[in-house]
């Protein structure tokens, strides 16, 4: 996935942290989001500060409901998740076995 987020100027690295509960695994996708310039003070003086913000989305398999549920802020985001996590949890990124996809806005 850190390739499609730099191809996305989302800066590199991503983490993944999976989490298990008893019906479901919960995945926390961490990744850069595009650099942001935000006017700062600097003493007396007025400046800028450049810096990439750090986002957390969240990708849920739900055992009970065979269903992923997929928590971030674009359709891209959503299609890359849909496609790699499809891949890993059901064996075919095409095809989500009988899961639900969703796109939780924020």
């Amino acid at each position: 996935m850190e390739g499609w987020f730099m191809s996305k100027m989302r800066g590199v690295g991503c983490r993944v942290i999976r989490t298990d509960l008893p019906i479901e695994i919960r995945f926390m996708v961490q990744h850069g989001q595009p650099f942001k310039r935000e006017p700062s003070r600097k003493g007396p003086q007025s400046t800028y500060t450049l810096f990439r913000p750090e986002k957390t989305d969240l990708v849920i398999y739900d055992f009970l409901h065979d269903e992923l549920r997929i928590s971030t802020s674009t359709i891209g985001e959503l299609r890359l998740y849909r496609e790699k996590f499809g891949k890993h949890v059901f064996g075919d990124p095409e095809n989500s076995s009988t899961a639900r996809n969703t796109l939780w806005r924020r």
